[in-house]
């Protein structure tokens, strides 16, 4: 398992080749399946399914661009992605906060979230916490 600091040149290299539409996730330490995990996510001209992570928390770093966050409330057409792991159509009734760069964003495991970046592009660094007890 690959430790210690992750670059800015690294971040920024590996953002840069994820330009086509939709939603980018690459691992740059750690393991999902694992207790942790760190990975550089671009949104570009997207807004992604609202998921909600049984057993894992998510910290997100906006470190170019913005993105609209809905946190909490209610999903609509939950489904089960696999397991431990919704995914919802979108959330109703949930908190609307705005992430730009340098801001940071904290979602408790069970909290269903969802991100909007349509119009624009969003790179964030996301660290993801399992609890694997």
């Amino acid at each position: 398992m690959e430790h210690g600091p992750i670059p800015a040149a690294r971040i920024a290299e590996t953002a840069a080749v994820l330009t086509e539409p939709g939603k980018h996730v690459k691992l740059l330490a750690g393991d999902f399946s694992e207790r942790y995990a760190v990975a550089v996510i671009v949104l570009n001209d997207v807004m992604p399914e609202a998921e909600i992570h049984e057993a894992a928390a998510d910290v997100f770093t906006v470190v170019e661009g913005g993105v609209t966050f809905t946190l909490g409330g209610a999903p609509i057409n939950d489904r089960i992605a696999k397991p431990g792991e919704h995914k919802a159509e979108r959330i109703e009734g949930g908190k609307t906060i705005r992430a730009n760069v340098g801001d940071t964003v904290s979602i408790p495991r069970g909290v269903p979230h969802q991100m909007d970046a349509r119009g624009g592009r969003v790179v964030m660094l996301i660290t993801k916490v399992n609890d694997l007890s």
